[in-house]
């Protein structure tokens, strides 16, 4: 929503969070992970794996079809890093955050494109100089 994108929150039964309404009315799911802890190097790694309500032990493991973008959010550095890549560890490193925090918006757009959704992101033209990375 910081970005200026219509962002609605998914229903509680859903494996994803919320959901972004691109201009063409397409809705892309997004799975928002946060961290409060770094590892010794200052990173921040985040393992899917969906929590229950009922403890710890969680739901099990996320599956590609779950969702498509997922948001890492490391919430005392105030970044998020989006990502459309299937992996179920990621990580931000800690020298990320210089970038992240000058372009938030830069790693959505890119997970927009590998999705094929480059006419989505604002001020730009889906022409053939487009490079498509989600062929």
């Amino acid at each position: 929503m910081r970005l200026g994108e219509r962002i609605f929150p998914a229903p509680e039964h859903e494996r994803h969070d919320r959901v972004l309404m691109l201009p063409n009315g397409s809705p892309v799911r997004i799975q928002v992970k946060t961290r409060h802890t770094t590892n010794s190097s200052g990173d921040y790694v985040f393992n899917l794996k969906q929590r229950s309500e009922r403890g710890a032990t969680g739901r099990g493991p996320y599956s590609a079809a779950d969702f498509d973008i997922l948001a890492m959010v490391a919430l005392p550095d105030m970044a998020v890093r989006f990502t459309a890549d299937w992996q179920t560890r990621h990580t931000i490193y800690a020298s990320e955050f210089p970038e992240l925090r000058r372009n938030p918006r830069a790693t959505l757009d890119e997970a927009l494109m590998r999705l094929g959704h480059a006419h989505a992101i604002p001020g730009r033209a889906d022409g053939p100089e487009w490079l498509d990375l989600a062929a």
